[in-house]
């Protein structure tokens, strides 16, 4: 999450979704009491490789003094408590979003690439049996649609598509007033040796269905 102080954004964060792509070029343009999440330490060198602030001012005092700490996936409520509602809708707020089919074998190539690097046996760890098991599509949807809604209701400014990356940059710096485009820097790449479809069965592809409902009748997607 980032909460712009100086730009008057607020940018949250869901996964697999190019986050961590858009954070680093977003923090090439925060002030020095703009709060900013920490990122895993490669992404930071990266961020710092960019000319851009690293986490900062992250733990910070919430209205009623309770202490606590914004943290990369954090709600949008968040944002909403520690600014008040009316400052709240007085910054741009926007979060991104991707086709679940494609997103959930993202996260399965990259889950699966964690696990190697750990030195863990992943013979077992398939596609079809992570998609089966439900859990990693549970957490996928609430990191997600989960943070950047209320009830069914979007909570913030603009939901862009991660299917649009470009666009979505140009028009978040317009709407920030940038002068300059903002430009993405590659991050969590992953081996994607074929198309998202090729990874489904009928059975699979109902289960990512019913899993991101949501998701998919607001959006449109489709397989």
């Amino acid at each position: 999450m980032i909460i712009s102080h100086k730009h008057k954004f607020v940018f949250v964060k869901t996964t697999k979704t190019a986050g961590t792509s858009v954070e680093i070029a977003l923090s090439t343009i925060c002030g020095d009491q703009d709060i900013l999440s920490r990122l895993h330490p490669v992404d930071e060198q990266i961020r710092q490789d960019e000319a851009g602030r690293g986490g900062q001012n992250f733990d910070i005092v919430m209205p009623s003094g309770r202490e606590t700490r914004v943290t990369s996936h954090a709600r949008y409520q968040l944002a909403r408590r520690y600014l008040g509602d009316q400052s709240y809708r007085g910054y741009f707020s926007f979060a991104f979003e991707r086709n679940p089919f494609d997103r959930v074998v993202s996260a399965y190539h990259y889950i699966r690439q964690e696990r190697q690097k750990r030195g863990e046996d992943v013979s077992r760890f398939t596609f079809e049996g992570m998609v089966k098991e439900e859990r990693h599509l549970r957490q996928l949807h609430d990191r997600g649609w989960g943070l950047y809604t209320q009830d069914g209701k979007f909570m913030v400014n603009q939901v862009y598509r991660y299917e649009d990356l470009e666009g979505a940059m140009q028009d978040i710096a317009k709407r920030i007033g940038l002068d300059s485009r903002l430009s993405l820097k590659e991050t969590k790449k992953t081996r994607r040796d074929r198309d998202y479809r090729s990874h489904y069965t009928p059975e699979l592809r109902a289960i990512v269905e019913r899993n991101f409902a949501l998701e998919i009748g607001a959006f449109g997607y489709s397989f």
